[in-house]
């Protein structure tokens, strides 16, 4: 079998680096037929191109890294599989790839992957009125204080990329909850008009709001439970304060009496348009930071189907 393996070196502080020197050794043993590419997202097109004649493709990074593959892979033939190095590694823990059990070595990746289960996973395209390109996702998509956290984050590993350079992924979640620390302060959303097909919802002036593909969340929470990349349907929490994000991240607290960690849950749709938003505002998907410049309207449908390796 023919694996084209794309790594970003940046990914998880220096495991990117390292995987990269790792897989071209397997590259020449006559166990593996294995292509090693760099990613450079610049000639990602091109790049992505060379690799569909190949039997299976395996993306080595984390969740903003997959998310960049989406625009060249949706709809398409060729099974993909995630070697997981980012920090929260969302994806990669609902497709049950970090449990125990799962796949250490990349040799032992390469063989999971030769053998493993095939699923179609529902990938979401998000336009706003005022843009004229849309953006695809497959995790999540929020507004409010996940974007402003990530902005934060950004702009520190920028300015501190020894930290993730010297303690890996313990480094980038230091930077995180600094991050975190210095997003308190940000404005509450808009008052915000959700519709779709049999529900609208009036949201007044609420800390976040996260429409979720999948549940799992920040690496280690859980965001709506009836979330699923399988079902087409896509969900919404809505978040009105801080106390909410606790529930997300440790969900037994949603049992709590008198549902103070426990976010407004709205059931699945297969679209919704979302009215109200006001720029300037930082929003996130799949873990990478934008800002909307102006007031907008957002619209949310399934744009198509990524096959992907999995163990479910």
């Amino acid at each position: 079998m023919r694996f084209c393996c794309f790594v970003n070196p940046r990914s998880g502080g220096k495991k990117g680096e390292v995987l990269i020197r790792h897989l071209k050794d397997l590259a020449r043993s006559p166990r593996f037929h294995c292509e090693v590419v760099e990613i450079d997202f610049q000639f990602l097109a091109h790049q992505v191109k060379n690799a569909l004649s190949f039997d299976r493709i395996v993306i080595a990074g984390g969740d903003g890294t997959f998310s960049g593959f989406l625009p060249f892979l949706t709809n398409s033939q060729i099974p993909v599989g995630l070697l997981p190095l980012g920090t929260g590694n969302d994806l990669a823990r609902e497709l049950r790839l970090l449990e125990q059990g799962a796949p250490r070595e990349p040799e032992d990746w390469l063989s999971f992957y030769a053998s493993a289960p095939i699923r179609e996973l529902t990938v979401w395209k998000a336009q706003f009125k005022n843009e004229l390109e849309p953006f695809l996702f497959i995790n999540y998509l929020s507004f409010g204080y996940d974007g402003e956290v990530l902005s934060h984050f950004e702009s520190l590993r920028s300015r501190f990329g020894w930290v993730p350079r010297l303690f890996g992924k313990h480094g980038n979640r230091l930077l995180y909850l600094v991050a975190g620390t210095k997003a308190l302060l940000h404005p509450r959303l808009p008052e915000l008009t959700l519709q779709a097909d049999s529900q609208t919802r009036h949201l007044a002036e609420h800390r976040s709001i996260l429409f979720s593909n999948i549940s799992s969340v920040m690496g280690i929470g859980s965001s709506h439970l009836e979330s699923s990349p399988y079902d087409g349907k896509l969900e919404c929490s809505a978040l009105p304060g801080f106390s909410q994000y606790f529930g997300l991240i440790a969900p037994s607290l949603r049992s709590f009496p008198g549902g103070f960690f426990e976010p407004r849950c709205f059931f699945g749709e297969s679209k919704w348009r979302v009215a109200g938003f006001s720029g300037p505002l930082w929003y996130q998907y799949d873990g990478e930071a934008r800002k909307l410049a102006e007031s907008s309207t957002l619209t949310l449908c399934p744009a198509g189907t990524v096959r992907m390796c999995c163990d479910v």
